[in-house]
C-alpha cells in the first residue's frame, strides 16, 4: 500500500543547518521537502505555488522576524499549514504565547532527528506534538492565574464540558469524544465553540491551555 506522502517547508536562514536538515528528511521515506526559504515572506510565495504543504518548520529565531507577525501571516494566508516552530533558546512564556497562534509543536534545535520525526508525523494528523518544552510551557501560567472552574468571564464549565476538555488534551478524535460523551459529533462541534467563547480561545489549543490552567486538565 502506497504511503501518504508529507509534504515539508523549511524556513531557517542558516544554508549549512537547513539543507543538512533537508537531505536528512529527504531520507525519510514517505516525506518529501518541497520549499526551502530564508524568510517568511519568500515562504508565502513559495507557498502559492506550493498550495499542497502540509507541514513548515519555522525557525523564528532569525534576524528580522517577528513570531506573532510570520504566524498572522502564515495562518491568515495558509490556514491549512502546520507549524512546528524549530529554536536554539525560547522561553515557556514565548513558547506559551506562540500557541495562541496555534502552533503544533516547539522542537530544540539540538533534539535528536528521532523528535523531529515524530513531531513532523504528528502535525500532520492535527495532534500537538506533546515533549517537555510544550507541556512545561502549557503549565507555565498556572502560576500565575487565578485556580478555578469558572471562565474567563465568568460562565460555569460543567462536568461534561470539563471531560471534552480532558479528551482533548489526549488527542480524541471529534467522533471518539462524541462516543465517550454519548453525544452526537455535531453537539461536541458546538459545545467546542461554546467553550472557545466562554474562555476567549482562538483555537483547541487555547481550550487545552485554559484546561491546565484552572486544573482541569492533569500533565
Amino acid at each position: 500500500m502506497k504511503k501518504n506522502i508529507i509534504k515539508i517547508g523549511i524556513v531557517d536562514g542558516h544554508n549549512l543547518f537547513r539543507k543538512a536538515l533537508k537531505n536528512l528528511l529527504c531520507m525519510v521515506d514517505d516525506f518529501e521537502v518541497v520549499i526551502e526559504s530564508t524568510h517568511d515572506n519568500d515562504l508565502i510565495d513559495k507557498l502559492y505555488y506550493h498550495k499542497d504543504v502540509d507541514v513548515v518548520l519555522l525557525d523564528l529565531c532569525m534576524p528580522g522576524l517577528s513570531g506573532k507577525e510570520t504566524l498572522n501571516l502564515l495562518f491568515n494566508k495558509h490556514p491549512h499549514v502546520k507549524v512546528i516552530v524549530l529554536s536554539m533558546h525560547m522561553e515557556l512564556k514565548t513558547v506559551s504565547e506562540l500557541l495562541n497562534f496555534g502552533i503544533y509543536g516547539c522542537i530544540p534545535k539540538e533534539a535528536e532527528l528521532a523528535e523531529l520525526i515524530d513531531a513532523i508525523r504528528s502535525a500532520s494528523e492535527g495532534a500537538l506534538y506533546k515533549n517537555k518544552i510544550l507541556t512545561d510551557a502549557l503549565y507555565w501560567r498556572t502560576s500565575n492565574t487565578l485556580k478555578g472552574p469558572f471562565s474567563r468571564n465568568g460562565h460555569y464549565i460543567n462536568e461534561k464540558h470539563k471531560k471534552i476538555l480532558q479528551l482533548l488534551w489526549q488527542e480524541k478524535t471529534t467522533q471518539e469524544i462524541a462516543d465517550e460523551v454519548f453525544l452526537s459529533v455535531s453537539a461536541v462541534d458546538k459545545i467546542k465553540q461554546q467553550l472557545k467563547e466562554k474562555t476567549g480561545a482562538k483555537t483547541t489549543v487555547g481550550l487545552i491551555k485554559y484546561g491546565i490552567e484552572k486544573s482541569i486538565i492533569a500533565i
